[in-house]
């Protein structure tokens, strides 16, 4: 499930194109591949974890929402989100992004911390 929580992003889909180029060319071999794609998503998860104390407030008008597997899905329109990245104090005076649609995808860090584990034990274990 932790390989899956950062694969739609935009540096994840050119890690996997250039990963897939290098296994065809025979350069690396598949399971070098795999895993530094799961290394990916322990790199990103540890960083949103440990190194990120933003504080941040979304207002936007609620489209749909979505609860499946202990993930929220959230898709919102007219959205007006304010971002402190220090993490403390007012976000009156916080740098404001507008954005006509937003998809917000939430899980449970204790259930992506344990899913990532077992990737890793799994990737080890062979």
């Amino acid at each position: 499930m932790a390989a899956q929580l950062y694969s739609d992003t935009q540096i994840a889909e050119c890690l996997y194109e250039v990963l897939s180029e290098l296994v065809e060319d025979g350069s690396i071999e598949e399971k070098l591949a795999v895993a530094t794609l799961n290394q990916l998503s322990e790199s990103v998860l540890s960083a949103l974890t440990n190194q990120v104390p933003a504080k941040a407030d979304i207002k936007a008008t609620l489209s749909m929402y979505k609860y499946l597997d202990n993930v929220w899905q959230f898709v919102m329109t007219n959205v007006t989100f304010r971002l402190n990245p220090q993490g403390q104090g007012s976000l009156r005076k916080a740098a404001e992004l507008k954005a006509d649609k937003l998809k917000l995808i939430c899980v449970d860090a204790k259930l992506a911390t344990a899913a990532q584990q077992d990737a890793g034990a799994g990737a080890g274990g062979s």
